[in-house]
């Protein structure tokens, strides 16, 4: 993001890698999505008119894996699952949702300290923490 303007640019990709192309000269903040893996901050540049700014090579690290252990007493016809996760930082929490789990499932998730909420067969809104390491395994057990 350009810091005096606001703007955001979007990587492009060829065989040497991603870069951004035609940007303005000024200070950017230079922050990558790296989808499971979380945001990453890559920290502040400043790019010179015409110049090139070489970051090297970034790996984020891996997701950790959440393996879900339904309750196998859920009827067919019970109220849906509702789960919802929600990453504890310090300055905000930032809540996600899975798409429609069936039977016993893995989520990728970036590493941090969660509270997940979920709606078992009585319609009981249930909540347990976990913590995901980074290339790890948890369980996540969503029987009563």
């Amino acid at each position: 993001m350009n810091e005096s303007t606001g703007r955001w640019n979007t990587l492009s990709q060829d065989t040497n890698g991603h870069y951004l192309a035609g940007l303005a000269p000024g200070w950017y903040r230079v922050e990558v999505g790296a989808g499971p893996c979380g945001w990453h901050d890559l920290g502040r540049h400043f790019v010179a008119d015409g110049a090139k700014v070489e970051l090297g090579v970034f790996s984020p690290p891996p997701p950790g894996e959440v393996r879900l252990r339904l309750d196998p007493s859920r009827p067919v016809d019970a109220p849906q699952l509702a789960l919802t996760f929600y990453l504890r930082r310090a300055d905000i929490d930032i809540r996600g949702e899975p798409g429609k789990l069936a039977g016993s499932e893995s989520l990728f998730l970036p590493a941090g300290e969660y509270w997940a909420f979920w709606t078992d067969a009585k319609g009981v809104i249930r909540h347990r923490a976990l913590t995901v390491a980074s290339g790890a395994l948890c369980e996540l057990d969503l029987a009563p």
